[in-house]
């Protein structure tokens, strides 16, 4: 995680787009996705102010949650 906000950083990114395509209600990850995806929020905020971390779910239904933290 660390990492991608170096990445981010160096290459002047305004954020990162995070796509999912896994069934996370099976394999019982929401919870960690959702720390991860709060925890790199954070630590972009700290070192890019203005940056955003938007995320969405592919369901198996096709719909799409497009989420900004």
């Amino acid at each position: 995680m660390y990492s991608l906000v170096k990445l981010a950083d160096y290459f002047k990114f305004d954020g990162w787009l995070i796509n999912i395509e896994v069934d996370l209600s099976q394999s019982g990850k929401i919870d960690e996705m959702r720390k991860f995806l709060a925890l790199l929020t954070t630590e972009m905020h700290k070192q890019i102010p203005h940056s955003e971390v938007i995320w969405f779910l592919l369901l198996r239904l096709f719909l799409v949650h497009l989420v900004s933290f």
